[in-house]
């Protein structure tokens, strides 16, 4: 596949990794591997064509690694969508009328304890509220 050639030779410079790696993973790799929704795949190539700043990655022998930063890529990008939608609820629901948290993977233990503790605290509150007013 010319797409990643072995050949040091082949013209590549002027070839973006967005118009690559649709013909070397298909789409089952980015929804199930990377975890993109279909809607996301042109953007998160066109972000991969401003991190990638080499053409090594694109090399057939460098399969294996270029999957890996696919990863790693995808998961930066999931981790900001969940800031981007930290900050947006913040914004509608300001404090401290409102209590917003965010757990996710990279936490460290302690902290996730502590978030999923308050989340179930203010679960807790909620429910008595509705079961008192008939809700």
């Amino acid at each position: 596949m010319k797409a990643l050639s072995k050949n040091k030779n082949d013209d590549k410079s002027n070839i973006k990794p967005s118009e690559i790696l649709p013909y070397v993973f298909d789409d089952i790799f980015f929804l199930q591997d990377l975890n993109l929704k279909q809607d996301q795949i042109v953007g998160f190539l066109e972000y991969i064509d401003k991190k990638i700043l080499s053409d090594e990655l694109l090399k057939q022998s460098q399969k294996l690694q270029l999957i890996d930063f696919l990863i790693k890529e995808s998961e930066k990008l999931d981790f900001k969508d969940l800031l981007d939608g930290y900050e947006s609820f913040s914004r509608d629901f300001p404090m401290p009328k409102y209590q917003i948290s965010i757990v996710h993977g990279k936490m460290n233990n302690e902290d996730k304890e502590y978030e999923m503790q308050r989340f179930i605290e203010i679960m807790t509150l909620l429910i008595s509220r509705f079961l008192k007013t008939g809700i």
